[in-house]
């Protein structure tokens, strides 16, 4: 739940007091904490439920509904703004290949696809391309486990992590910072170790004596310091490493900040964290198309950096300070809608889907041969 809140503090690209302090401005790496938490998630939820063709098909739609139904709403939100913007602004073109909002990059937003080289840029809900990538990271971990023997499989997916780490060192320009063109492989690299934490935390004590509040806060700033370092020099590619050795010692929950961390208010947040990452940008949106239309003596409101970031202007610090914390209010409380009017009946109704399809594979595998019709035994 704090990750993805620092991540929209990343993209609240205003002249708050904090816009340039290097944490915040490298706090895109916590995307990659979310790849690793996640193989780490996965390969404990479903710790030998992947052995089939047909395990993998249902886990390919479970993972399918998690994450496609809010991707979707969101998108038509920013198709809902854009038309708004197209109605009230007569010199603006809504949906054309200049704008946010490319009526050509659709498609592969629609189809998660984005992260896979399909587009050129980063448009529409730009966050959301570590959905795609992490969608079809799943897929490629369901296909290894269907065809991999059990004996094997860990030996191939750190196989994978391995390759997309030296890939991502000898192709990336901007270290970590890649999404619609290397996404998928930063996904990889993140995820596959995860799933290694997993696997070794398998196979450690589940009472380590020295995972406890020091080592908890040690890891802490051991994250926040690296972050604030990194940047995006090639220190950045070890992203997923530092946050899977946070992982690990979290994983224990055995100090004050696990415990700390386990109270309703941060479970509560951990429930929306998906909803936070992927509707923030949306929020921002909103705040300066409402912030211009306010101030329509600035001409210029925004600070393009050297790297070609752009930094809204015009107030003072504090009142941006201010905006910073309606920001994250208004993410928080959004979320919470979202994530129980959008997400979870989404995801509840994909898995109503997967068990039919997993029944009716189950009929079908059981069904003796001669009484098949002839065209599933073609």
């Amino acid at each position: 739940g704090i990750a993805p809140l620092l991540v929209a503090v990343y993209h609240f690209q205003t002249m708050h007091h904090a816009a340039f302090l290097p944490f915040v401005r490298n706090s895109y790496l916590f995307v990659d904490f979310f790849f690793v938490l996640s193989g780490f998630v996965i390969a404990h939820a479903y710790a030998g439920r992947l052995e089939t063709r047909r395990d993998a098909l249902v886990f390919a739609v479970r993972r399918f509904g998690r994450v496609w139904p809010l991707h979707v709403a969101v998108l038509l939100a920013f198709a809902a703004f854009e038309v708004q913007r197209g109605l009230t602004a007569s010199a603006f073109v809504p949906f054309s290949d200049s704008g946010m909002a490319p009526l050509a990059d659709l498609t592969a937003y629609l189809t998660l696809t984005h992260a896979l080289g399909a587009v050129s840029r980063l448009s529409w809900n730009g966050p959301s391309w570590s959905i795609s990538a992490e969608f079809w990271t799943y897929i490629l971990l369901a296909a290894v486990c269907a065809s991999v023997p059990a004996r094997f499989r860990a030996a191939a997916l750190a196989s994978l992590g391995l390759l997309s780490g030296m890939v991502l060192t000898t192709h990336s320009n901007h270290g970590m910072d890649v999404t619609f063109d290397l996404g998928l492989t930063r996904c990889i690299f993140g995820f596959a170790t995860g799933i290694m934490v997993y696997e070794f935390r398998q196979a450690t004590s589940s009472k380590a004596r020295w995972a406890n509040g020091a080592t908890e806060i040690a890891a802490v700033a051991m994250v926040a310091g690296y972050v604030s370092y990194a940047g995006h020099s090639d220190a950045s590619l070890l992203a997923p490493i530092v946050f899977a050795c946070a992982v690990y010692v979290f994983s224990f929950e055995a100090g004050p900040l696990s415990r700390w961390l386990r109270s309703p208010q941060f479970q509560c947040l951990g429930r929306r964290s998906y909803s936070i990452y992927m509707v923030h940008t949306c929020v921002f949106s909103i705040m300066v198309l409402a912030y211009i239309v306010l101030l329509p003596s600035v001409q210029d409101p925004f600070l393009v950096t050297p790297e070609g970031e752009r930094f809204l202007t015009g107030a003072s610090p504090f009142v941006f300070d201010a905006l910073l914390v309606f920001y994250l209010f208004a993410i928080v409380v959004l979320s919470g809608l979202t994530h129980r009017n959008i997400e979870e009946p989404g995801q509840h109704h994909f898995n109503r889907w997967s068990e039919r399809l997993a029944a009716a594979l189950e009929a079908s595998d059981a069904m003796p041969a001669r009484s098949r019709p002839a065209s599933q035994l073609s």
